[in-house]
């Protein structure tokens, strides 16, 4: 596992027990997701970054009979999900495991973690009958972005792709894919208040280490309210 696939696990693991009273925009999305899903009754379903297992909870009432299978890189998000919905749980990166295929296979805002999506995507559209996901586009948390910038920091969030890139590998694997976009805005009264919200996500993962003393700085001396808004790409190709 890549160094920065183990410090992914760790940031997860840590927020497992916070994850789920702050992960609204996450749990929308994933009624988005299953809201899009073609009329078909899929006898397998493959979740890849299950987390604690909410889209399988927001599946499970429509497709009772299915076979749940539910990926995750942080046991601790694993084992809630375990709690959650009883199902087989399998431990990795999804980007290295080799699964089995799927009737139906889905991912709610964890495809913006991998590595190489353009090479992950064909990948999983060819052991699938259905395959949906959602994932972070361009302009995400702009706003939090443009702190570091200010302040000539290293960015503290991952780049994500365009809608048009995310277009047009979708269209060469399926004509006929089903895309929509939303973005969703929450306000935070502070940088502090962001940088609690995302480690409590598991998401405050750097791209690239920041001094403690700069970012003790700007946590300390920005407290104007802060606009942070998820742009998310949801797709279904059938």
């Amino acid at each position: 596992m890549q160094r920065s696939q183990i410090l992914l696990q760790s940031y997860f693991n840590q927020a497992s027990e916070t994850y789920d009273q702050v992960a609204d925009v996450q749990k929308s999305c994933a009624q988005i997701l299953v809201g899009m899903l073609p009329d078909v009754t899929p006898e397998s379903i493959l979740d890849l970054g299950a987390g604690t297992g909410y889209v399988v909870q927001c599946l499970a009432p429509h497709f009772p009979q299915a076979r749940y299978s539910l990926n995750d890189l942080a046991p601790n998000m694993l084992a809630k999900a375990s709690v959650n919905v009883k199902t087989r749980l399998i431990l990795g990166d999804m980007e290295l495991l080799d699964f089995p295929p799927h009737d139906l296979i889905i991912s709610n805002l964890a495809l913006q973690w991998v590595h190489d999506l353009p090479r992950l995507l064909p990948k999983l559209w060819g052991k699938s009958k259905v395959l949906a996901f959602s994932c972070l586009l361009e302009g995400s948390f702009a706003s939090w972005r443009a702190l570091f910038q200010n302040l000539a920091l290293p960015i503290p969030t991952h780049d994500y792709p365009s809608r048009e890139v995310m277009e047009n590998l979708l269209r060469s694997l399926h004509p006929q894919v089903h895309i929509q976009t939303q973005d969703f805005t929450l306000t935070f009264p502070n940088a502090r208040a962001v940088m609690r919200y995302l480690q409590q996500l598991g998401a405050a993962q750097p791209r690239r280490q920041i001094a403690t003393p700069d970012l003790k700085k700007l946590l300390l001396t920005h407290q104007s309210p802060i606009h942070l808004t998820y742009k998310v790409f949801f797709a279904v190709l059938a």
